[in-house]
């Protein structure tokens, strides 16, 4: 985590997830002004548990737990007061990525969608799996386009 990544970002207004694991990454990437810490390999550390935990004495962090989120740990993740979830293999296979088929990624996304309804809650795409076939960068890639691009929001 860089401190002048997080200011650039916030002087362009690009939301900014820096990458966290340890609980003192953790605070100092939200002290840093990250809009939102994400916390990789998540599910290395004991997953939904290890989110609820960081939170306990700081329930003001907006996580990101990414690193072993899939359909099946989704809503323990969301209930452990996930603020977004941050799926990357179990959204997007290589094969999928390679063969450009985002039809296929959209609909692997929309299966997340229940989870999410009237939590509050947002799914995070991991754009750097899909990353040179759409030309994006991931980190300026908001809340509200990802929405949009599920039809969510028209």
């Amino acid at each position: 985590m860089k401190v002048q990544t997080i200011e650039m970002c916030h002087r362009y207004g690009i939301a900014v997830f820096s990458g966290a694991l340890t609980p003192t990454e953790v605070i100092t990437a939200w002290e840093a002004g990250s809009d939102a810490v994400k916390v990789f390999p998540c599910s290395a550390v004991g997953g939904a548990s290890y989110l609820k935990a960081l939170r306990a004495p700081m329930p003001q962090l907006q996580l990101i737990p990414t690193g072993g989120v899939s359909l099946s740990t989704a809503e323990s993740f969301l209930k452990a007061g996930a603020f977004a979830l941050g799926v990357g293999g179990d959204l997007v296979n290589s094969d999928a990525a390679t063969e450009a088929e985002f039809n296929a990624m959209t609909e692997n996304a929309k299966n997340y969608l229940p989870s999410f309804r009237g939590t509050g809650r947002h799914l995070a795409l991991d754009w750097r799996l899909i990353g040179a076939r759409l030309a994006l960068d991931w980190r300026s890639i908001a809340f509200v386009r990802i929405r949009r691009f599920l039809g969510v929001d028209s």
